[in-house]
């Protein structure tokens, strides 16, 4: 996966460049057209710039539930290299923050090995460190990356509806058109 991915809302380029890579002809059997004519950019060395300007521009991708899910499902195969490798990560994520401080309160309610709940308490505040240290390079408020570990089923379950989209039914669904998969 790219560092940062290209918006193609936001995607500008030079006419030359444009022109240098094909333009849109050169993506046209590309499901992610716009990571596609970046990755063009990046390869023929015309000069690729990511900038994070949230103050600058802004934009409504989706509407519903349902087109959020189409986007995103036609989307996440493409954009990291094993979704369902992820995906179990991301629940892996989950069982600890959720299952750790139960197996402590657990323990403790045992009151036997008070040694083995402080253990299972620091490993849960490692958890915690490195799960929110990965999230807090986000850019997003404080506020939306503490609420990140309720959003990790759903984005397992995108993951997996990506990857058997694009591996299995070798199709893409987006605004009410399929799409057969080429470009994996």
């Amino acid at each position: 996966m790219l560092p940062g991915f290209p918006n193609g809302q936001f995607l500008l380029v030079t006419r030359a460049a444009y022109d240098a890579i094909g333009g849109h002809e050169a993506v046209k059997a590309a499901v992610l057209e716009d990571v596609e004519l970046a990755r063009l950019v990046k390869r023929r060395k015309l000069g690729l710039r990511f900038r994070y300007a949230p103050e600058a521009v802004s934009a409504r991708m989706y509407r519903s539930f349902g087109a959020m899910w189409q986007g995103w499902a036609k989307n996440l195969a493409l954009l990291f290299g094993n979704p369902l490798a992820l995906a179990m990560w991301r629940l892996l994520d989950l069982a600890l923050l959720v299952g750790l401080p139960l197996l402590a309160v657990f323990v403790y309610a045992r009151a036997t090995h008070l040694w083995l709940c402080v253990a299972v308490v620091l490993l849960w505040v490692r958890t915690l460190w490195r799960f929110y240290r990965r999230v807090g390079k986000s850019n997003f408020p404080a506020g939306d990356c503490l609420l990140t570990p309720l959003a990790l089923p759903l984005f397992a379950a995108l993951l997996y509806t990506s990857w058997f989209d694009h591996t299995v039914k070798k199709r893409v669904a987006w605004k009410g058109r399929e799409y057969p998969v080429t470009n994996r």
